[in-house]
């Protein structure tokens, strides 16, 4: 999306979402349990149940598996999730249920990160006292004027063994602010995890680390320097991300910080689900009678996924585990990326979408690589990564409703057409080739074109299509429209 944000000045009186289904049956036999049982113990959404264990199982795995491409490029497997439900769909019950595992590692981590800061500090200190002594003693022959090589040489010796500050086994965080972020990526491949079910806490500060989350997607190195606290070198970093939020609380972060999100193509990274509230919820009599293994199963898979890590770790094995693609798998996300490719097209119907279409490949290989080492697939077979593009579809269509402007706003492709047709008139003939915006206010545009939440929108769509440039001078707005000039139709 343009970096004007659409969000800001569209009610949700003005958007029509399409109500999507999930493709349950397209989850892992393991998954599909877990979300069966939670969705009918609980009336919750299959949707919102799958996108938290999808998330879970992303996060159990980012810090070292990998998915090779076709082409040979290697990619993180790590997910983004955005989770959107009202009051009564069971956001918080939802994430209960698949992140116990997730959760009490996560305690055990801190208690390690804890006893090695101890541990780390008591070695300083005596390293400290030992450099102390050395360099005090150097000193005393120097004045002295007597031979101080020996002492030199040991000196030398103790600094390249100075105390390592150890790597932190702790990942999951909720409300941290931009600096405290880049600041837990420090090292190589260190790994956090946004999660919450209460992102009003996470939406305080997320804006300042919309870049760092994208580039831990990517997997790219993030050298920092800060004042006061040094050089900070993120090389492998690895971020998961698992928000659920009310709409309403997201649609007042995106009025506020949009422009930054649409710039940086932050939520293209995401996969989106909005799962509605149950309608007419009929509890079983019996709660007990469904039977809770499909979870309790995935749960303890999920724990002993986080305890592979740490027995790598501890076996001091730091490179990642790359899943590959038999060759049916890698026809299918050729075939997908090709679609998704075409569909972007000026005057398809992902045009407006771009920057999640131009992802939604890579996003199914990631989901298709997790899948595939859950199961123990030596390779990502073509069932799996079909089973991966069909929930990608799914988040793709969700994306569409929070940020097509075609898709949510069908008043929008009018509007524009409208605008399109004044520039040529009123300005192009007269060789205008940009107005400003307050101008299009007072223009003998339609009233309903007059006003902002249907203006914006407008701008923004043909924006998009590459026939206008919206850009900023000072406080104004200005519109170019001199490629309509040149455009085909014109």
């Amino acid at each position: 999306m343009s970096g004007f944000n659409a969000r800001r000045y569209l009610k949700e009186a003005d958007r029509t979402p399409a109500v999507i289904s999930y493709p349950v049956a397209s989850l892992p036999d393991c998954i599909h349990k877990a979300v069966q049982c939670v969705s009918e113990r609980h009336q919750i959404q299959p949707a919102m149940c799958a996108s938290v264990a999808n998330a879970v199982l992303s996060i159990a795995l980012q810090r070292f598996l990998m998915v090779k491409l076709p082409g040979g490029r290697l990619r993180p497997t790590c997910l983004f999730f955005l989770i959107l439900g009202d009051s009564g769909t069971g956001k918080s019950t939802g994430y209960g249920a698949f992140t116990p595992s997730l959760l009490e590692r996560e305690a055990t981590f801190v208690a390690l990160d804890a006893k090695a800061e101890m541990e780390f500090k008591s070695l300083h200190r005596i390293w400290t006292k030992q450099q102390t002594k050395l360099i005090n003693s150097i000193h005393e022959l120097q004045l002295k004027g007597e031979y101080y090589g020996h002492l030199r040489d040991e000196l030398n010796k103790l600094v390249q063994s100075e105390p390592i500050v150890p790597r932190s086994m702790s990942m999951l965080i909720a409300d941290t602010t931009g600096a405290a972020f880049i600041e837990r990526l420090d090292g190589d491949r260190q790994s956090v995890a946004v999660t919450t079910d209460e992102a009003i806490i996470t939406f305080n500060y997320l804006y300042q680390y919309f870049g760092y989350l994208n580039l831990a997607w990517d997997g790219s190195t993030i050298p920092v320097t800060r004042k006061g606290s040094g050089r900070i070198n993120a090389v492998n970093p690895r971020a998961g991300v698992l928000l659920m939020s009310q709409p309403t609380i997201f649609n007042d972060f995106c009025g506020l910080h949009g422009d930054v999100a649409g710039s940086v193509g932050a939520w293209a990274r995401y996969l989106i689900a909005f799962p509605p509230v149950v309608q007419d919820k009929v509890y079983p009599n019996d709660p007990d009678s469904i039977s809770m293994d499909g979870l309790d199963k995935f749960n303890a898979m999920i724990a002993d996924l986080i305890d592979e890590f740490m027995k790598r770790m501890a076996d001091g094995i730091t490179e990642p585990v790359i899943v590959e693609m038999d060759s049916g798998a890698s026809a299918r996300y050729t075939t997908f990326a090709n679609e998704m490719n075409e569909r972007m097209k000026a005057g398809n119907n992902l045009d407006d979408v771009k920057d999640f279409a131009s992802k939604a490949a890579e996003h199914a290989a990631r989901l298709a690589a997790n899948y595939a080492y859950m199961a123990k697939e030596t390779k990502i077979t073509a069932e799996t990564m079909e089973n991966a593009i069909n929930i990608i579809r799914y988040h793709l269509e969700e994306y569409c409703n929070q940020f097509s402007l075609v898709r949510a706003v069908p008043k929008v492709p009018r509007h524009a057409e409208q605008m399109e047709t004044h520039f040529l008139r009123k300005y192009v003939k007269k060789n205008w080739t940009s107005v400003e915006l307050d101008h299009l206010h007072h223009s003998n545009t339609s009233d309903e074109l007059k006003v902002d939440a249907n203006l914006l929108p407008a701008l923004i769509y043909l924006e998009q299509q590459g026939k206008v440039q919206l850009h900023r001078r000072g406080n104004a707005v200005h519109i170019n429209f001199r490629n309509l000039i040149s455009f085909p139709n014109a």
